[in-house]
């Protein structure tokens, strides 16, 4: 299984020796829907000389249109399929030409495409699963905190002809809830929901038959004094990742609009209407929210929200409104607290044409 992360660039490539065009062909779907038997999308281009024939084809922003990740709302601590809008199948065949004619075919691979970003570090083309059969699209080595409410990170994986998966909820290392969620059969991939804790458990492993596939860890937090403010946004992987805020918040408007002169009716006016006014008034609502004490891991939850093009906060849509923050260190801080002000993406007042 190859993951492509179409929030950064997936170049394909052609570079034949004896190549005057080449032509891309992408087909985009969903799970659920049939293969287009046509492409979604054809791409083209000529060699710009007979000394720099290599073409590039930048696929990444095709792959993102086929992709709508808008609600997690999950009740349940049982394993189950996410939406399948959440991510699409791509095949993407290659072709060159040495007429401007004739096409050749020179590759047909299959992808799986997610709203996901790469580092630059990472290079060109860098794949998370590595080509593996699963992955976890969460960040494994932070604890995260969590509360009563339920939350899930998404595992994308591939059905195996002879064994099964199976997912164990662990509490002071003894085994209080096992699911076996896929078993063995024909090859297809799934994208499924793994419920973050079950029966207040603080360690989740996934397996494939015996072999550890992916394992995180959880805190439960009650917290007796605040109510929690629910977080969700799209990862880095492309999966949906909780962040609790579990202390003082604060809510607040914003209003806006535009002042204008008016012109008094007559010389004898009426003072009670006034000289100005007023129009298109609309306000946005924000919170301003604090973590509590974290790990200095919680750094890398911080950078994915202040990156993510999706987030829910108390599940509507929002914005973060802080623009930067400081990514602390237990060196300086012996008590990490992150704060957060976001802005909910809906105007206060209905004015949805």
């Amino acid at each position: 299984m190859i993951l492509i992360a179409a929030r950064s660039p997936y170049q394909v490539v052609i570079d034949e020796s004896d190549q005057v065009a080449t032509k891309v062909e992408v087909y985009l779907w969903n799970k659920g829907t049939l293969p287009p038997t046509n492409p979604t999308y054809i791409m083209s281009e000529k060699i710009a000389s007979i000394t720099q024939r290599e073409t590039n084809y930048n696929i990444s922003p095709f792959i993102l249109e086929k992709i709508s990740q808008i609600q997690n709302d999950y009740s349940s601590d049982t394993v189950a399929v996410e939406d399948d809008s959440n991510w699409c199948f791509v095949r993407v065949m290659r072709y060159y030409s040495t007429d401007g004619v004739a096409f050749t075919l020179l590759s047909d691979k299959s992808y799986i495409g997610v709203n996901a970003y790469t580092l630059v570090e990472d290079g060109v083309n860098y794949d998370y699963c590595n080509d593996e059969v699963a992955i976890l699209l969460a960040q494994k080595k932070i604890t995260v905190q969590y509360q009563a409410t339920r939350y899930y990170y998404n595992f994308m994986c591939e059905r195996s002809a002879s064994l099964s998966y199976v997912v164990n909820y662990l509490k002071n290392n003894v085994i209080v809830n096992t699911q076996t969620f896929l078993t063995a059969g024909a090859s297809e991939t799934f994208n499924y929901k793994i419920p973050l804790a079950v029966n207040e458990s603080d360690t989740t492993e996934i397996k494939l038959g015996a072999t550890l596939i992916a394992k995180f860890q959880t805190e439960l937090i009650l917290e007796c004094k605040y109510e929690p403010v629910v977080v969700s946004f799209v990862n880095r992987y492309g999966g949906w990742q909780p962040l609790m805020f579990f202390k003082a918040s604060e809510n607040s408007i914003e209003t806006k609009g535009t002042e204008y002169n008016l012109m008094p009716e007559s010389w004898n006016y009426n003072y009670q209407i006034g000289q100005t006014k007023t129009m298109n008034i609309n306000g946005s609502k924000m919170i301003k929210c604090n973590t509590g004490f974290v790990d200095e891991d919680y750094s890398e939850l911080i950078t994915d929200l202040m990156m993510s093009d999706t987030i829910l906060v108390n599940f509507l849509p929002a914005t973060v409104k802080s623009k930067s923050t400081v990514l602390k260190k237990h060196l300086k801080e012996k008590n990490i607290n992150y704060t957060v002000e976001f802005e909910f993406s809906n105007n206060l007042l209905n004015n949805v044409v």
